[in-house]
């Protein structure tokens, strides 16, 4: 079974359901705050989410980021978190804003969030009935890792998420090797597995970043040999053990 990892971003956003991360203090000057208890909004205290979003395509069922900025001449996006219940001519339609469609050249696809609540609703054949299946979420490790930078004035914004390729059973034609498809990596807690974007990708090899031939090799996987991937997540392994 081979990997790869996706650049995807970080955003937090204020919510007004209580949460374990909070801005503390007069518009959050006292810092941010991880906790084992559950706050909510007051003077004092200011419940945050975090968002990893992805590039991935958004499809009925899927949550997303909407950004309701008029112009993108707006430096900052102004993010509303909405489920996709439809899609008509291209536009993302939301039940939570009736008559109205989003561009989802203008959305993102939320993969992971500690915003619980966020998820859908699944069928057990086994059980014969309706479960709640949430969203994966990044894991306390990361949390406290972006709380300790955010409070440093380091926000992460960027990071590499790892993603599974399992075999379809079907063989690509052209080369009779196996189909793949790509999978969300969680653990038994459904947290997702995060690492840092390494500024080895920045180097720059044959007028292009090794980041872009590694997008590239990871973003055409169905035709890019097992071998070059293995040798991708296993050079990735080696300079993460290196703390580079």
């Amino acid at each position: 079974m081979s990997s790869l990892k996706k650049k995807c971003q970080v955003v937090m956003l204020s919510t007004e359901k209580a949460s374990k991360i909070v801005l503390q203090g007069y518009k959050g000057l006292g810092g941010l705050l991880f906790s084992n208890n559950q706050y909510i909004k007051s003077s004092n205290y200011q419940p945050q989410h975090l968002y990893i979003l992805s590039d991935e395509e958004i499809k009925e069922g899927d949550w997303y980021l909407a950004d309701e900025r008029i112009s993108k001449s707006e430096l900052k996006p102004i993010w509303v978190v909405r489920k996709c219940d439809n899609i008509t001519n291209g536009w993302l339609e939301s039940n939570s804003n009736p008559g109205q469609g989003d561009n989802p050249d203008w959305s993102k696809k939320i993969i992971a969030t500690t915003d619980i609540p966020l998820g859908t609703s699944e069928y057990s054949e086994k059980y014969r009935e309706s479960y709640f299946n949430p969203l994966p979420q990044p894991s306390p490790e990361f949390i406290t890792k972006y709380i300790e930078e955010y409070n440093k004035g380091n926000v992460i914004t960027d990071i590499m998420v790892e993603y599974i390729l399992n075999e379809t059973g079907n063989y690509r034609q052209f080369d009779d090797t196996p189909e793949l498809k790509e999978k969300l990596k969680t653990d038994s807690n459904n947290c997702i597995t995060i690492t840092k974007v390494r500024d080895w990708l920045n180097i720059q090899q044959h007028g292009n970043t090794l980041e872009y031939w590694k997008n590239s090799a990871e973003e055409n996987y169905l035709t890019t040999p097992i071998s070059v991937l293995k040798y991708i997540t296993c050079l990735e392994e080696s300079l993460n053990k290196q703390n580079l």
